[in-house]
């Protein structure tokens, strides 16, 4: 039984450059649904439980944009329709994205030798 890396692995060859987000099943492997957005390969995810217990996506990219979903939105059938919200500021690669939920935080850490706090 293959991993979703695997998978994606799989479906784009070795070298990996992937400029969207794919939600898979769990149980299943297959493919649910496609975020797409970003203007170039996306490096990092991480998700947070808002206090009013909804769950959102955050996906950081060599675009130097972090962009905030809501997995919940119906499939996507034009571009950015779960994107609720870009973030901007970072001057290259965002490599690593950390929540942390007590403070309802987002951190990042990117090739520009930076670490915001969102």
């Amino acid at each position: 039984q293959k991993t979703a890396y695997e998978m994606l692995r799989s479906l784009v060859g070795s070298e990996m450059c992937i400029r969207d987000s794919y939600q898979w099943n769990p149980r299943t492997f297959e493919y649910q649904r496609l975020f797409y957005g970003h203007g170039n390969g996306v490096r990092a995810l991480a998700t947070i439980l808002t206090f009013n217990n909804d769950t959102l996506l955050f996906s950081g990219s060599d675009d130097c944009n972090i962009k905030a979903w809501n997995p919940h939105s119906p499939l996507q059938t034009t571009k950015d329709v779960a994107c609720i919200y870009t973030f901007k500021g970072h001057k290259k690669s965002i490599l690593t994205l950390v929540t942390v939920p007590r403070n309802n935080q987002l951190w990042s850490g990117s090739e520009d030798c930076t670490i915001r706090c969102l």
